[in-house]
């Protein structure tokens, strides 16, 4: 038995609002930390490692007069790979970050840590992404827990989200952009299907639809959703591009194709 189901074809996936917007854009996107209820859309992402006491290959230079109790950590920090040295028995407790990825951490200016029993965290670290055309500042948490005799152990997560004010018709809205899979842009869009208990594998974007300066998680129409290819404001469509290196999202109207799928 055959039987036909109507879909959009173009679109990965829609978000409808209620809205008298009709304009649209390009509109420059900057970082913003964190703060209030909008620290619900930084803690969307993290990562959660542990350092070793090996000393990665790559790293060429370490800084003078560190303790004997140092670890390392080599990741994917904001999609570039970055070298990271843990000085656990200085007062106070450094990091070390290879910011410029030169193998050199004898010129980098360490973070010192806040330390609580075996926590300790490392607050409003800024990187700049020089290769960027906006040279992109990205700030980022590091909590981190050390107890005898087993490795330290790192949770990142970014201090705040990309941010732009988007002009659509004779409104001004807020729209904000979650680096949820932690891969260096903002631009990866959601594909069905999505497993639960998985980690992330597509970006967030949020709406601020009320204008009340706050993303909320609401029932029945979040502010806060997967990024999706095209999104519905009123009766208008509009396809969202964000630029690779994260400089700008662009808002264009479009007319979805709809077609009909034989079963």
């Amino acid at each position: 038995m055959k039987t036909k189901l109507f879909l959009v074809a173009v679109a990965i996936g829609l978000c409808a609002f209620s809205s008298s917007a009709q304009g649209q854009g390009k509109f420059p996107l900057e970082f913003k930390e964190a703060r209030g209820t909008n620290m619900r859309l930084a803690s969307r992402t993290q990562v959660s490692l542990y350092m070793v006491h090996d000393k990665p290959a790559e790293l060429k230079t370490v800084p003078k007069e560190l303790s004997d109790n140092v670890s390392y950590l080599s990741i994917a920090f904001g999609g570039e790979k970055a070298l990271l040295l843990l000085d656990a028995g200085s007062k106070p407790l450094r990091l070390f970050i290879d910011t410029d990825g030169d193998g050199d951490l004898s010129d980098e200016k360490p973070f010192e840590a806040k330390r609580r029993g075996s926590a300790v965290r490392f607050k409003n670290v800024t990187l700049t992404d020089s290769k960027s055309e906006n040279n992109a500042v990205s700030g980022f948490n590091i909590r981190g827990w050390l107890t005898p005799g087993r490795p330290a152990r790192m949770v990142i997560s970014p201090s705040g989200f990309l941010s732009a004010k988007v002009k659509l018709g004779d409104k001004e809205y807020e729209v904000a952009l979650m680096d949820t899979n932690f891969d260096g842009r903002c631009s990866t869009t959601f594909i069905p299907p999505y497993l639960r208990n998985k980690p992330y594998d597509f970006d967030f974007i949020a709406f601020d639809m009320n204008r009340d300066g706050a993303f909320k998680l609401s029932y029945p129409i979040s502010e806060i959703f997967p990024l999706v290819r095209i999104i519905k404001v009123e009766d208008q469509y509009y396809s969202v591009t964000v630029e690779s290196d994260n400089s700008a999202i662009t808002f264009e109207k479009t007319r979805p194709e709809f077609g009909a799928l034989d079963l």
